[in-house]
């Protein structure tokens, strides 16, 4: 069985909103059979940590396939590249509160991983599979950062991915992220807000 990456207008999908909670809108309908829930979770790891945390225990949610943004480090990534995050490392302190202390790595489901990356070869999307780090500041201040993330082979960096495979993890759940390249950190370049 293969992930279904979806190319449709919202038009033709027949959705409800389910949730405003916060403001962070959510809606279930149905896509060719099949239904599908889209919520928005805010920024950063606590953020997305809160609101996968309520729909893991409130509605009962199995499985999340988070699409998002981040900023490439490594000089062989272009802009707009699509990249699946295999695995997550962070400096924030949410995933050693649920390994007592210890900085443990935390995946994506291999299912997902591997469905996604198998259905972008067969639609012919190009697509890189790698370790992603997800930091607690959006300007962070530690001039060091992006070349310890390139000396590392890290492919990139967003805010949220730690939140999620943490979560996932401590609930176990299914979850994946897949990230587009919105930013070239060692060469500076950037997609305009309207572009994301």
């Amino acid at each position: 069985m293969y992930l279904h990456i979806l190319d449709f207008n919202v038009a033709e999908i027949d959705a409800k909103q389910i949730c405003n909670v916060r403001n962070m809108l959510g809606y279930t309908g149905i896509y060719n059979g099949i239904p599908v829930s889209v919520m928005e979770h805010g920024m950063g790891i606590w953020s997305i940590t809160l609101y996968v945390h309520e729909l893991i225990n409130d509605f009962h949610v199995k499985r999340i396939i988070r699409i998002g943004s981040l900023g490439v480090t490594q000089h062989s990534g272009k802009m707009r590249d699509v990249i699946l995050a295999v695995a997550v490392g962070t400096d924030s302190m949410t995933n050693q509160k649920r390994a007592s202390g210890y900085n443990i790595a935390t995946p994506a489901t291999f299912s997902l991983l591997h469905n996604a990356y198998e259905t972008a070869k067969i639609m012919n999307i190009p697509i890189k599979a790698g370790n992603v780090f997800s930091d607690d500041l959006y300007y962070d201040p530690d001039e060091s950062l992006i070349s310890s993330l390139e000396k590392s082979g890290v492919l990139g960096f967003d805010m949220e991915v730690a939140g999620l495979y943490g979560i996932a993890q401590q609930f176990n759940i299914e979850s994946l992220v897949i990230l587009t390249v919105s930013d070239h950190c060692l060469t500076g370049e950037e997609t305009s807000a309207e572009e994301r």
